[in-house]
This record gives C-alpha cells, sequence and structure tokens, in this order.
C-alpha cells in the first residue's frame, strides 16, 4: 500500500511539473526582469484584459491569471527591449477572456502593444505608445506620441497637461478624447468621434459617416482639417470667432451661430459655404463635407 501511494505522488508530482496550474489557467503567474529605463516593452495578447501601469523602478513586474486557452507567458530581455507574449494552446478555439495580465513598467519606456480582443488600459507613463487591438477596447493616458489603432474596439484617451501627437485609425469602434493638447491625425469609417476640452494645433480627421463632435478651442497656430462624406460635425470652438475658418458642403446643411456671417447659397446649383475671416490671424480651420451637416459655434 504504502508503495502504491509513494508512486502515485511521483505521478502526480511529475504531472504538475509538465503542466503546472498557472499553465491550465487555475493559479496566478508571476515574473520580475530588470529592464531599461528607458528602453521598449513589447507586448503581443489575445484575450482577456491587460492593465499597463508606469513606475519608476528599472524592472518589469509581469502578474495575473491565465485562461485555459492560454498555455504561458513568456517574459525575455533583450538589450533594451523587454518582450511579453501570451502563448495559447494550439488546441485553443474559444477565447475565454479568462487571461488578465497586469504589467508593470518603467514610465519613460516606449509601450508597444498588440492584441486581437484583450481590453487594454495604460496608466502613468510618458514614452511613446503603440497600442493595437482588432476588437479589444484601447484607454490610455496620452503622453508624447500616441499611436492607436483599432477594427471594432472603442478608443478612449485623457491629455496629463503635456502636449501629444496623437495618431488614431479605426473602422467601427467609437472614439473619445478628453484634454488633449497638440496635434491629432485620425480616420474613421464609421465610428463616431467625441472629442472634448481639447486645444487643437494641427489636426487632420476625416470619416465616412461617423459623427465628429469637436469642443474645445484652438491654438494660435492652428491648422486644422476636418473631412467627412456623410457624418455629421458639430464644431464648438471658444475662439472661433478668432480664427480664419471655412465650411463648404455639397448637399449638407451648414448652421452658424455667428448671425453676421450667413451660409452662402450659389445662385444656381447644389453647394453651401461658410467663412470667417480674421485679419492677422494665424490660426485656420478648413471644414469639408459632402453630404453630412456641420454647425459651427462659440462654446
Amino acid at each position: 500500500m504504502n508503495r502504491l501511494v509513494v508512486m502515485a505522488a511521483l505521478l502526480c508530482g511529475a504531472a504538475l511539473a509538465a503542466n503546472p496550474p498557472w499553465a491550465l489557467g487555475a493559479a496566478s503567474f508571476g515574473q520580475h526582469v530588470d529592464a531599461d529605463p528607458n528602453g521598449t516593452v513589447d507586448i503581443t495578447d489575445t484575450e482577456g484584459v491587460l492593465d499597463c501601469t508606469g513606475w519608476d523602478k528599472p524592472a518589469v513586474d509581469v502578474s495575473g491569471t491565465l485562461g485555459a486557452d492560454a498555455q504561458r507567458v513568456d517574459v525575455q530581455r533583450s538589450g533594451s527591449t523587454v518582450t511579453i507574449k501570451v502563448v495559447r494552446r494550439l488546441n485553443g478555439k474559444v477565447f475565454s477572456g479568462a487571461t488578465h495580465l497586469q504589467v508593470k513598467l518603467p514610465s519613460a519606456s516606449g509601450l508597444r502593444v498588440s492584441t486581437v480582443s484583450a481590453a487594454v488600459a495604460v496608466r502613468g507613463m510618458s514614452g511613446a505608445q503603440h497600442l493595437q487591438s482588432v476588437n479589444g477596447n484601447l484607454q490610455t493616458e496620452a503622453a508624447a506620441d500616441l499611436d492607436m489603432k483599432t477594427v471594432n474596439g472603442s478608443i478612449r484617451a485623457r491629455g496629463n497637461g503635456s502636449r501629444v501627437r496623437l495618431s488614431l485609425t479605426t473602422v467601427n469602434g467609437s472614439v473619445e478624447l478628453r484634454e488633449l493638447r497638440g496635434d491629432i491625425d485620425a480616420d474613421t469609417v464609421s465610428g463616431n468621434l467625441d472629442i472634448k476640452d481639447a486645444t487643437l494645433s494641427h489636426a487632420r480627421i476625416k470619416t465616412i459617416s461617423g459623427s465628429v463632435d469637436l469642443e474645445g478651442r484652438l491654438a494660435v497656430d492652428a491648422a486644422v482639417e476636418v473631412s467627412t462624406i456623410s457624418g455629421q460635425l458639430q464644431l464648438h470652438w471658444a475662439n472661433a470667432q478668432d480664427a480664419n475658418v471655412q465650411i463648404e458642403s455639397f448637399s449638407g446643411d451648414i448652421r452658424s451661430c455667428f448671425g453676421n456671417n450667413p451660409v452662402v447659397r450659389p445662385q444656381f446649383g447644389p453647394g453651401r459655404s461658410w467663412r470667417n475671416v480674421k485679419q492677422g490671424t494665424v490660426a485656420t480651420a478648413h471644414i469639408k463635407t459632402l453630404s453630412g451637416s456641420a454647425e459651427i459655434c462659440n462654446k
């Protein structure tokens, strides 16, 4: 009997060594590596939740729980780059959403994230960020250079007072930007863009059918271009009358809160336009729409 118990224990130990509990999604995972404070952290994930937080230590700490379809997490350093990769099982077929990783990394690091359907949240970072997902939502505190791309996932970014250069692309995902100061380059097909409390310097915003709501003010050196085919545009800039603004539409309505600048309609044929000219002003905004309506107000 004792011999059988010993043999069973040995077999169980061997099984656990080959398939540790965290690899089966039954327990937590943790790994810690030294890192270059100004290096790069590259994360590849598939599904679940990914939380990234900047800290003041020259190290990367990875912890969390793996879902049943995840086999392991590989954490490696090569030079100034730390790579984190969630490896799926070969027979994994269903995204369970159970994988949850928490990553702490040097706040000045460059961060690159690529996921399929994982929800990504980033905070406390001052380095450049490149965040990409297919269906997962992306959320961050903007700092320095920020590049965000999704297909169906939403994009959320909030400024921290520093000037940023933001580039974003989405197909169907909605975009919500708050308190940003700097440059924005945005492309969307049908996703709506909601931008509040923004101070725009250089901006190029292009959409097919998504609506665009811009609220904030124009910097003294602003150069803004907004275009849409059928999306609805709302431009609420506190200093709109202090800039050179031109709005053109083929068949969409144009509404203005400024009674001294009426909307102009050609005597023959389609088209509408509105213009505000401010002598000695550098800030400019050019708005074009095909069939979508446009409204401009001081707010």
